[in-house]
């Protein structure tokens, strides 16, 4: 042995079988353990040297612990989710390419190995694994059975039953084959067994996609047991699934009452928890998404990293880290973005690798950083972070539990299962405490802040008493002088208005004459070419001299009350149509287009000299502003309801100066693209008469890009007056307009409907010929002598008596020459009276 330490290979097998002998013998597993490994040792590397003797020789003298050996798993109808690792022996498949077919040769039997745990953690791994169970039915019949994978989010399995020999009976599950192809509709991977009496092998063989935790834990059930089993966890889930909506709507409840951004922060983290329990339970898989693959396994991470991420924000929200410890809160903030960082890998990868690797580290940081913040601000006296630190200790024995437990450092049981979930319930609840605590610390703080302020008050009432004397005195005495200063400042303006009115009515006639007197010279070609381009200049400054005079007067007008906007139906194109027919040879001076894109017969209600002062003014404007080949459009801008609007292309407004431009008090005054000039009066001008119809005048503008200047009146019905000195007609009448949606004012007669018409304004005017003091055909003359309802349109009633004789025929031909836009016939007929209204109101 001196010279050569090698024994024969029959030998050291010997000794080892000798070894696991011993090892079943003595129902401890330790020495068949380990003379496994030296088996293995002996068939990897050849070793039959004497130091393997010793090394074997050695193991058996180790001694023997408490540990079961690899036996049968005997079958019977009692079984409740026995834990059956201790009758398992396992092989690892690195290629993941072995087959039934290959692990039932010898060469790979051999090759199986005693577990010797209940449990199959076998921590993060890529491999495949595969697992014999030796199981023996004592009873005479076949015995029908359930096998269970304790982990729900294993990706493929697959068990394999013996058949007829000698095939296999396949059952498949895991989270990457549908939900509907399981044996049972169960969270988790439960199959079917039928086992013959007597001793048989079961493969089982678990295969990741990826890396991933292989906690291949196996229980056995009876087929009772199992549906009892399986009901009594759904209750248990049902409560804590309930708790979670519990707490979930109580504080998105609170979140709507107190709208503090710390609750919206929580009821989010309580939801996407609530939903990545679902997913780790497997509920998620049964119920939620059965079909879909990819959110069982890439949705279901993204949900957990943003439950993470909403959980940071929440702590720097609550804690107010911000303000009181920045470096946490920085920290915190780098936290959401790493968890970010593995939700955008996962969905590039479309594995859960990334966060197997990743995810799992920061999921044991998190707690840890979560408690310093929480220690952190409790040390600075921070009250409600009492709670917050106990709630994040409970969930972070859990948290910490679950992962350790997937890595195969802590056993499979109950509490490392679902220790996370009963942290989580505790978590919500005692979160909810620390919140409600929060609400009566801010409510103490308001409360102390009041009583400050009830004091602050109740001094300052007590000078005001000591001062009130002699400060209601004071104040009497301003008081009157305020009265008597806005009595002057108003006749005063009053005077100003008139002053300028006089001014502005004696100043029109010479400058106008001066006008035309400068516009006949100017157009004499026998004049020499300098003169007349000077008498040219003057003309234009003339023409902008009456302009602004003409501003002014209109302006004291309406100050002074005397400028009454006395609005008529108007078509608006036709009245667009009237401006750029007015303004079409300055526009073709400058090759700039003038647009009326108003529709057709597009119905407004305003006074029509101002309205057309107005328009004129904003074209004019834009003339003077749009270079060559712009274009100015007046249009009705879309979804604004009784709005006219006129655009250009020009170089626009100064974002600074566009808020200037309708205020008397500054003007905005500029050259235009040839040299033009105003007033700046124009543009002030146009919002009081706006201001008049009450209605409004805006602007649109970008520099370089133009402007769009809109006016806007406001909604209004069309008035229509009926003047009959019968009570009943007028009755029918209203009536019949009704279903027009128009107001309708009544009067007895012409004198009194003529006093009504110079107070308000009415589209349409229905009128009978007979009647007292002043009859139709009166009022209808003396209605088309008054300034602004001249136009207003007038249908007469007249009675079959008047047209069919006795000298009446001619009644509705007189009405007509008086200035009557159309007739009916007394009786009233509905039909016949209705398409007459339409017509002349628009409606």
């Amino acid at each position: 042995m001196a010279g050569n330490d090698h024994i024969p290979p029959q030998v050291a097998r010997t000794l080892l079988s000798v070894l696991r002998l011993k090892g079943r013998k003595q129902k401890l597993n330790f020495h068949g353990r380990y003379a496994a490994i030296a088996d293995r040792s002996v068939r990897a590397t050849g070793m039959t040297t004497f130091p393997a003797f010793l090394f074997g020789l050695a193991l058996s003298l180790i001694p023997a612990v408490n540990a079961g050996a690899v036996e049968n798993l005997t079958l019977s109808k009692g079984m409740n989710g026995d834990l059956i690792g201790m009758h398992v022996e396992h092989l690892v498949d690195a290629t993941k390419a072995l087959t039934i077919d290959d692990v039932t040769k010898a060469d790979y039997q051999k090759q199986f190995l005693p577990v010797d745990k209940e449990t199959l953690d076998f921590g993060v791994s890529s491999a495949a694994h595969w697992v014999r169970i030796t199981v023996n039915n004592p009873l005479p019949e076949q015995l029908e059975w359930i096998l269970e994978a304790e982990h729900p989010l294993l990706n493929y399995i697959e068990v394999y039953e013996p058949a007829i020999a000698p095939t296999y009976k396949i059952h498949r599950g895991g989270n990457y084959l549908p939900f509907n192809n399981r044996d049972i509709s169960y969270r988790k991977n439960a199959f079917k067994m039928v086992t013959a009496p007597g001793p048989h092998l079961i493969y089982a063989r678990f295969s990741p996609k990826n890396a991933a935790t292989m906690n291949c834990t196996i229980t056995a059930y009876s087929t009772e047991t199992f549906y009892k089993n399986a009901n009594n966890e759904n209750l248990m889930f049902g409560l804590f699934y309930g708790a979670m909506a519990v707490m979930l709507f109580y504080n998105l409840f609170i979140y709507l009452s107190v709208r503090d951004v710390s609750y919206l922060y929580y009821v989010m983290y309580i939801a996407l928890t609530a939903v990545l329990y679902l997913g780790l339970n497997g509920f998620g898989f049964q119920y939620l998404w059965p079909n879909s693959i990819y959110m069982e396994t890439v949705g279901r991470i993204v949900i957990s990293c943003t439950a993470f991420i909403l959980g940071a924000y929440f702590a720097k929200s609550f804690l107010k880290l911000k303000d009181h410890a920045p470096r946490m809160d920085k920290t915190l903030s780098l936290l959401a973005a790493l968890f970010g960082i593995v939700i955008a890998l996962t969905l590039i990868a479309e594995s859960i690798t990334p966060f197997v690797l990743f995810g799992y580290p920061l999921m044991l940081i998190t707690p840890v950083l979560y408690l310093t913040a929480g220690v952190i601000r409790l040390l600075q006296g921070y009250r409600a972070a009492r709670f917050f630190l106990i709630a994040w200790i409970a969930f972070s024995l859990g948290c910490m539990l679950y992962p350790l437990r997937d890595y195969g450092f802590l056993p499979h049981s109950f509490i490392t299962t679902y220790g996370m979930q009963i942290g989580a319930l505790l978590e919500v609840i005692l979160l909810s405490f620390a919140l409600a605590d929060r609400i009566n610390i801010l409510q103490t703080d308001k409360i102390q802040a009041q009583q400050k302020i009830l004091e602050a008050e109740r001094l300052a009432l007590e000078i005001a008493k000591n001062a009130r004397e002699t400060l209601e005195i004071k104040v009497a005495e301003r008081t009157a002088d305020l009265a008597k200063s806005r009595e002057e400042a108003l006749e005063a303006t009053k005077m100003k208005d008139k002053l300028v009115a006089l001014v502005s009515h004696d100043l029109r006639s010479p400058i106008g004459s001066i006008k035309l007197a400068v516009t006949m010279l100017h157009e004499d070609e026998t004049m020499a070419a300098t003169p007349r381009k000077l008498l040219g200049r003057l003309s234009v400054s003339c023409g902008n001299l009456l302009e602004m005079i003409n501003r002014l007067l209109d302006m004291s007008r309406l100050n002074a009350g005397q400028l009454i906007p006395r609005k008529a139906r108007l078509n608006a194109c036709t009245l667009a149509g009237s401006v750029i027919e007015t303004l079409e040879p300055m526009a073709k001076q400058k090759g700039i287009e003038l647009r009326n894109d108003l529709p057709e017969g597009m119905p407004i209600f305003a006074d029509k000299s101002l309205f057309h002062a107005c328009i004129i003014n904003l074209v004019s404007n834009a003339l003077k502003f749009t270079p060559q080949g712009g274009v100015i459009r007046i249009y009705a801008p879309e979804g604004h309801v009784n709005s006219i609007a006129v655009s250009d292309t020009g170089e626009g407004i100064d974002n600074e100066l566009a808020p200037l431009l309708f205020s008397h008090q500054n003007k905005t005054l500029g050259l235009g693209t040839a040299g033009e000039t105003g007033s700046g009066l124009g543009l002030p001008w146009c919002k009081d008469v706006m201001d008049a119809h009450k209605g409004s005048i805006s602007v649109q503008t970008q520099s370089g890009k133009g402007s769009i200047f809109t006016l806007t009146l406001p909604p209004e019905r069309p008035t229509v007056l009926v003047v009959d000195d019968q009570e009943v007609h007028r009755a029918q009448i209203r009536d019949y307009l009704i279903p027009l949606n128009v107001e309708v004012l009544e009067s007895e007669n012409g004198v009194e409907a003529l006093r009504l018409l110079k107070e308000v304004c009415v589209a349409l005017v229905i009128t009978d010929i007979h009647m007292p003091e002043m009859d139709g055909l009166r009022f209808i003359q003396e209605l088309r002598t008054l300034d602004t309802p001249r136009d207003t349109p007038v249908i007469v009633m007249t009675s079959a008596n008047d047209v069919a004789g006795g000298g009446g025929g001619e009644m509705a031909d007189k009405a007509l020459q008086a200035g009557a836009a159309d007739f009916v016939r007394k009786p009233l007929n509905r039909d016949d009276l209705l398409p007459r209204v339409k017509r002349f109101i628009m409606v």
